[in-house]
């Protein structure tokens, strides 16, 4: 997983928004953040552990375990982000499903489909932390 620097930079990144989240964010940016930290671990562990033919239903099972926790956040929620959040990963979720219904979805595209809506979830994530601290800050006195 952590082969390339692409997917280096994107760890970087994904652990800078989440420490992010945990320092500055309230609880649902705190849930939120571990949220995705696990859905980066699943991964990685899924591919280094799982073979090819088990991998994508692995991995649609882990992807739609993390669409049904930002629900939950978002559910619970006043913050938008989470709704934000859980539309990329229900693109997720979609992608993988059609995938594995088969239609025949070309390897780069798929890749494609699955890093952007990842990448879109996590901007979701530092928008809603950077509006919660901004707003904690505003209210708080001076």
């Amino acid at each position: 997983m952590l082969d390339t620097i692409y997917t280096q930079v994107a760890a970087v990144i994904t652990l800078l928004v989440c420490g992010f989240a945990f320092w500055k964010g309230g609880r649902p940016e705190q849930w939120g953040g571990g949220v995705v930290i696990l859905a980066q671990l699943s991964t990685v562990l899924l591919q280094d552990f799982l073979g090819t033919d088990q991998m994508a239903l692995a991995a649609f099972g882990a992807d739609a375990a993390v669409l049904i926790a930002l629900g939950v956040i978002a559910w619970k929620s006043e913050q938008s982000w989470p709704a934000w959040a859980s539309a990329c990963q229900a693109i997720t979720v979609a992608v993988h499903l059609a995938k594995l219904l088969d239609f025949r979805i070309a390897p780069f595209a798929y890749m494609s489909a699955l890093a952007i809506a990842f990448y879109g979830m996590v901007l979701a994530l530092a928008i809603g932390t950077f509006v919660a601290w901004r707003e904690r800050e505003a209210l708080s006195p001076r």
